[in-house]
């Protein structure tokens, strides 16, 4: 006979007869299952109170450790993310990907309208960043962006491909304009380079704002602030009429470091060792020629300056964290 039963009925019937201890007699499986459902219970316990304690870290305020207080943002690139998540754990959306709404081909004004929308109810008052469109590089979309190019992390993508599409760039910024009227939006304009770029930006949200106030659609002004990805701009932010930025650090390090994300034979900080040619094995017989003439020849002692850089001394960096 068996003393617990591994129902439909699920685990708060096995835990319920867990203080009963087995009648003597009863076979050795009876005892491992006995004590196997012990075990699932306490293992149970211990996930619930963990779940329990995660909650009530994320209920908290976020402050540094001298109290300092820290706004703390979620990314999202689909409302599928926000399914069962409440808005009180965080202080908004730091970054909405719309890269996702264009990878069938650019939607219309209305399909964008209604995602920023559904984005805003989400947040209930909070602060929503959205990234327009940040395609090329290593999003290519077709009938997007441009094909063929040699290069094209250095080539037409993020406000570059934006620019060269105005009209496909004015409906995603009339459909944020139009948004903006019902909650906290920001738009943040990716792979900035140049502060003409950013004022080129300004003048297309002028000309939505125009077009929608001619047309009678209610919309309101939301800030205008871009993503630091690129050196030229980390060393000049000064000089850009932005509202806000963002360190894009993933970008942002691959550029200064001209070293690939994806790429961990450079990514990871540590030297590459490729046998150069001609080199020979120290066991080859020119190897143990050299080294019998370096015994018998005379030391020289080379100065450090002139001496290999030695792997402790490379540089180290990371991938950075998704933006």
């Amino acid at each position: 006979m068996r003393l617990f039963k591994l129902d439909a009925f699920g685990f708060e019937n096995i835990v319920q007869g867990l203080d009963a201890q087995p009648e003597a007699g009863h076979a050795a499986g009876d005892r491992r299952d006995f004590d196997g459902f012990q075990d699932f219970a306490r293992r149970r316990a211990c996930a619930d109170d963990e779940q329990r304690r995660e909650a009530a870290a994320a209920a908290r305020v976020a402050t540094t450790h001298a109290g300092e207080r820290v706004q703390v943002m979620i990314n999202v690139a689909t409302l599928d993310e926000l399914d069962g998540v409440d808005p009180a754990i965080c202080d908004g959306i730091g970054l909405v990907r719309t890269e996702l709404m264009f990878a069938a081909g650019p939607p219309d004004e209305a399909t964008q309208l209604d995602f920023y929308r559904r984005l805003l109810a989400w947040a209930g008052g909070r602060p929503v960043v959205v990234r327009t469109l940040d395609a090329g590089g290593d999003k290519p979309m077709p009938g997007v962006t441009v094909d063929g190019e040699t290069n094209p992390f250095l080539g037409v993508r993020g406000v570059r491909l934006s620019l060269a599409a105005p009209e496909l760039f004015k409906v995603q910024l009339r459909a944020l304009l139009r948004a903006a009227a019902a909650g906290a939006l920001r738009i943040m304009v990716p792979m900035v380079t140049r502060p003409d770029e950013l004022l080129q930006v300004r003048r297309l949200l002028a000309q939505a704002t125009s077009e929608l106030a001619a047309e009678g659609r209610p919309f309101a002004s939301a800030p205008l602030g871009l993503m630091v990805e690129v050196p030229a701009v980390a060393l000049s932010l000064e000089a850009f009429d932005a509202d806000f930025a963002s360190i894009g650090s993933n970008d942002l390090l691959q550029y200064t470091m001209a070293a690939a994300r994806d790429n961990p034979a450079v990514s990871a900080g540590k030297p590459m060792r490729i046998a150069a040619r001609g080199a020979t094995s120290a066991s080859s017989p020119r190897a143990r020629a050299t080294s019998a003439t370096a015994a018998t020849s005379p030391t020289r002692v080379t100065p450090a300056s002139s001496q290999s850089q030695s792997t402790a001394a490379w540089p180290r960096w990371g991938t950075g964290e998704s933006t």
